[in-house]
């Protein structure tokens, strides 16, 4: 069983992360040969909403484009021990949202914020993925 991944923004860990999914693919044509390289989508994360959530909607919010970071998640066992580490650098979020669920209806669930992040590179494990960014 797996223990709540770790996410790390910048050398900062931010806590509450519930969720994680990664996304690669490789074009292909119609006869499934592939015709191009692997590209690395995004990385999405939903965590709870908490002290930390303006920085990370502040990321967000970055109109010039200047603020790219460095980070990473990593998942680990029961034992502690790593099972996966998924790391990127020149990140952006490209997706952002918060959400507190009815007050009513949901009471038990706590705000959580949902983001995207693309990047320029990315290694999982062993294997790095260049998206191969122009200047």
């Amino acid at each position: 069983m797996a223990r709540r991944p770790i996410l790390e923004i910048d050398g900062v860990t931010y806590s509450n992360v519930h969720e994680v999914s990664f996304e690669m693919f490789t074009p292909y044509d119609d006869t499934c040969r592939p015709t191009d390289r692997p590209h690395a989508k995004c990385i999405r994360i939903e965590r709870e909403m908490d002290a930390d959530s303006p920085v990370i909607a502040q990321w967000a919010a970055d109109q010039e484009g200047t603020s790219r970071k460095t980070g990473s998640i990593s998942i680990r066992d029961s034992d502690d021990a790593d099972m996966l580490t998924i790391s990127w650098t020149n990140g952006f979020i490209s997706n952002y949202r918060c959400e507190v669920p009815d007050i009513v209806e949901k009471a038990k669930l706590q705000p959580f914020e949902t983001f995207e992040i693309l990047f320029e590179t990315v290694t999982i494990g062993d294997a790095t993925v260049d998206n191969f960014w122009k200047a």
